[in-house]
């Protein structure tokens, strides 16, 4: 018997795991299983329009972050009336074109 079916005690219906847990049974069983399906790689065709710019200010600002460039970015946008974008999105679009700065180095104290 597996830990998905229901059990019953006596004529009385228990509980089964998945019932419990509020999930499907198949999910309960790759969980138990360490079945994992792969995930889908992250892509949005807006981020097109987004890459020349950032690189512009990358290239630019070599110094900043990708939060500064975000800040400087969503002005950049709000002039021109489009919409704004968020910081993890310009981290993961910086991070897929290689135009994340390296971080800092950790200060030596004596």
């Amino acid at each position: 018997m597996s830990d998905t079916e229901i059990i019953t005690d006596g004529g009385r219906r228990r509980w089964s795991a998945a019932e419990k847990l509020r999930i499907v049974e198949e999910t309960l069983d790759d969980r138990l299983n360490d079945r994992k399906k792969p995930r889908r790689r992250y892509y949005k065709a807006q981020d097109a329009a987004l890459v020349p710019l950032i690189t512009t200010l990358v290239a630019a600002r070599q110094t900043y972050g990708y939060r500064r460039i975000t800040a400087i970015l969503n002005r950049q946008l709000r002039l021109e009336g489009l919409t704004l974008v968020n910081h993890k999105r310009v981290y993961r679009i910086m991070k897929a074109h290689n135009r994340k700065h390296p971080p800092k180095a950790a200060a030596v104290l004596y």
